[in-house]
């Protein structure tokens, strides 16, 4: 190959990489410019994965997944099995040996915290079941050391079963998480990526990186 053609070769490599739009570059929080839409957020991260979040007239809709980018088109599309999990931890004050305290949160996918009124079913070894249900606090105080295995669950969470042989202490902090793919579904929505904005195809909303 004659050193002419190598060099028109290596700049048009150059201006190709130039013109195309990496996956480390479009990494950020982007947030739509009308004012509306203010509490809403598009959180592309590092791992190939973005989280929605936005809330028009209150009601919030979130979801969360896999993005894919080529020729400055991102795509997203939320996950079909849950991502993460919830889990328990344990508190280091000292209730009454013969009772279960359990303290319950909500964990949605932007990170916010609530405590919930969350049920917890608690299973015996005889076949019987009891229901109990948290307080405003996400607390509930059960009597009794007799249970083998309890389930915690809430509505917008996903549920945990623990067995009670696998406690490490009677004082446990149940973390309920929003399943990943949340309480909406995208499956390729699409956006076109120019400079440090993304321009929804659908519905032609410009979403700027903070």
């Amino acid at each position: 190959m004659k050193m002419r053609n190598i060099k028109s070769l290596l700049a048009a490599l150059v201006l190709f990489s130039f013109g195309c739009t990496s996956s480390k570059t479009i990494i950020g929080t982007y947030k739509p410019n009308n004012s509306s839409w203010s509490m809403s957020a598009l959180i592309i991260e590092d791992s190939s994965r973005f989280i929605w979040s936005e809330s028009y007239e209150g009601f919030p809709t979130r979801t969360s997944g896999i993005y894919k980018l080529e020729n400055d088109k991102l795509s997203l599309y939320s996950d079909k099995k849950p991502h993460r999990f919830s889990t328990i931890q344990y508190l280091s004050q000292v209730n009454n040996e013969d009772s279960l305290y359990v303290q319950v949160v909500f964990k949605n996918l932007v990170g916010e915290t609530v405590h919930v009124p969350a049920s917890v079913d608690v299973f015996y070894g005889n076949g019987a079941k009891r229901s109990f249900q948290c307080d405003n606090d996400g607390r509930v105080d059960i009597a009794g050391n007799e249970a083998e295995s309890i389930m915690v669950k809430w509505i917008a969470g996903l549920p945990i079963e623990v067995q009670v042989s696998d406690f490490e202490s009677n004082n446990l902090r149940i973390v309920l998480v929003e399943d990943s793919s949340g309480n909406t579904r995208f499956n390729g929505k699409l956006f076109t990526v120019k400079g440090n904005k993304l321009i929804e195809m659908e519905g032609n909303r410009v979403f700027k990186k903070n």
